[in-house]
């Protein structure tokens, strides 16, 4: 291809402002500049001399050296094409950085290789896209960090529930593996009506404190073998008020639940149940699930008044409550898990 020298002249004017190197194509790896190559080109992109204004490719920029390649690999002759190479940045060896794009045209003038330096606006988009992305990270190291340490203070609230409960039920050896299971099944219960985990996690462990007032009831009462009489029975009612006032008061999410469990979850849906009498949505949700938990570990285990009952006879029983005792659409939800709340069950047995 033959270039004038107005030719030239109108290229360089032309290039030169919009920071473009355009070179043509002489053979496979050797090009001839259309105008005054930019020195940032020369510079950056180390096409080397060897013929007057001809130029190659060196080892210099090896993203324009493989791009260059593919070209050179998938060209078809006497077809028409436009490639780019998309954006990309070399360093200079006193560590400046010049960012541009390089095109591959092939026309019926021949081929060409086109290289744009990308200006100010380039740069600043660069700059936000890194921003967001060492944002992000930050966020994800934050965030990580964020689940260890609530990882760390749900650990230590357990550990603080179960030393109490070891304590209020010390009379008991029963107690840590029955309220181990409560917690387990309440959870289970709460993922299958779509509670947050954060929910989930809270009512595992507030259930688990569901009869913690116990500890303000007389040995006598507390652990005597067999049917109590109605003074002893009063008496041992007053384990939910006992329990929820002693959890009363926080803001703590935690142990707002634990309260309203300690203090209804002996409330049955018919109205007919303690410590207030109340019925149906008027109980708390979460002293609904632990009732229909407690319920099931309390006669399918050995207790100091009762021998164990078998699962099938347990599900007959809790079957005819239904409506009464328990709220009707959480008893089905627990027996249509059943299977679930059978392997919590032989996985945590009675020590």
């Amino acid at each position: 291809m033959n270039v004038t020298g107005d030719e030239l002249g109108f290229f360089d004017s032309i290039l030169q402002s919009l920071n473009v190197s355009v070179f043509h194509r002489l053979s496979s790896g050797r090009y001839r500049s259309m105008a005054t190559p930019h020195s940032w080109a020369v510079k950056y992109v180390t096409l080397d001399s060897v013929a007057d204004n001809e130029y190659v490719i060196s080892n210099g920029s090896p993203l324009l050296e493989c791009f260059v390649e593919s070209v050179e690999e998938n060209r078809v002759e006497h077809e028409y094409f436009v490639e780019s190479s998309g954006p990309w940045t070399e360093s200079s060896v006193i560590g400046e950085d010049v960012s541009f794009k390089a095109f591959a045209i092939h026309n019926d003038r021949g081929d060409f290789l086109v290289l744009l330096k990308l200006g100010k606006e380039f740069l600043a988009e660069k700059a936000k896209l890194q921003y967001a992305r060492e944002s992000m990270l930050t966020a994800e190291v934050l965030e990580r960090e964020v689940r260890k340490r609530t990882h760390e203070i749900r650990t230590r609230e357990e550990e603080i529930v179960m030393r109490l409960l070891a304590a209020s039920g010390a009379r008991d050896d029963e107690t840590r593996a029955h309220v181990k299971r409560i917690g387990l099944y309440c959870g289970l219960m709460a993922k299958y009506i779509g509670w947050d985990v954060h929910e989930i996690d809270d009512i595992c462990l507030a259930a688990t404190m569901h009869d913690i007032g116990k500890i303000g009831i007389p040995d006598a009462v507390f652990l005597k073998p067999g049917k109590l009489d109605r003074e002893e029975w009063s008496v041992m009612k007053t384990h939910a008020e006992i329990g929820a006032d002693m959890l009363g008061g926080s803001t703590i999410s935690l142990l707002k639940m634990a309260e309203e469990i300690a203090r209804y979850h002996h409330e049955r849906f018919d109205g007919s149940g303690y410590p207030q009498n109340l019925k149906g949505d008027e109980i708390p949700i979460s002293a609904r699930i632990t009732a229909i938990a407690d319920v099931y570990d309390a006669l399918i285990h050995r207790r100091v008044y009762k021998e164990p009952v078998i699962e099938s006879e347990v599900v007959k029983v809790m079957k005819k409550e239904s409506g009464k005792h328990f709220d009707p659409e959480l008893l089905q939800l627990f027996f249509d898990h059943l299977d679930e709340i059978r392997d919590i069950r032989l996985r945590h047995q009675d020590m």
